[in-house]
């Protein structure tokens, strides 16, 4: 058997390899193809950066957050300290930096918010907020997706323990925030067929203001010339 049949063994026409042979391949391809710098400069630098840097990274987190309520890695190229700084190239630094620092709080912030993750399923992602937020933050990510459905989003509060108002959105002070979605392009059910089991409309007071808001404007819609 010569050396390169030891390399490789043929089972059915699937060829087999041993580990080092296989990153030599990749290299060998990343190589031709001018990517292999990169490739290696994309790695993530995992020595801890200090105190300093992370509280920094957790400023430029909040200023997202209480722009959009909810965040996930796609949205930070808002801020160009992701980009330029932070150099943050993966979804899995993205999650790293999430579950090490920020929602555990290391180094803590003097924001005094207690930050929280989400998801809606699945196909949505997770998504990063201030656990004093959640309420009004999954009603957001649940327009993002085209899923304003309140039996779903009910469902999500309850899971995530948010079925009160929350401080975004409970009368005081602060300004509110607007859980109606613009008439035009919306993909909201007919909620008014959306009933409990004894006939009773299975929506609370917030959903059914929802609806009757969403109606009027298609309603204004349909009059227009």
């Amino acid at each position: 058997m010569t050396g390169e049949d030891a390399k490789q063994r043929t089972l059915e026409g699937l060829v087999l390899t041993t580990p080092e042979e296989l990153e030599t391949i990749v290299e060998r391809v990343l190589a031709k193809h001018g990517l292999i710098q990169a490739a290696k400069s994309s790695k993530w630098d995992r020595s801890y950066k200090g105190d300093a840097w992370w509280l920094e990274f957790r400023a430029h987190v909040i200023r997202l957050l209480q722009a959009n309520l909810a965040v996930a890695y796609r949205d930070l190229d808002r801020d160009p300290f992701f980009v330029k700084s932070a150099n943050l190239t993966t979804d899995r630094q993205w999650t790293r930096a999430v579950n090490q620092h920020l929602v555990p709080g290391k180094p803590p912030g003097e924001d005094g918010l207690d930050l929280a993750t989400f998801s809606l399923g699945p196909r949505s992602g997770r998504y990063l907020t201030a656990r004093s937020w959640m309420h009004c933050a999954i009603a957001k990510v649940a327009q993002r997706h085209d899923r304003e459905d309140p039996v779903l989003i009910r469902k999500i509060r309850t899971e995530y323990r948010a079925e009160g108002p929350c401080e975004r959105c409970r009368p005081g002070p602060a300004s509110p925030v607007s859980h109606s979605v613009s008439p035009e392009g919306t993909r909201v059910t007919n909620l008014v067929r959306v009933t409990s089991q004894n006939g009773e409309s299975a929506l609370d007071p917030e959903e059914r203001a929802l609806l009757q808001a969403l109606n009027e404007g298609r309603a204004e819609g349909s009059g227009e010339d």
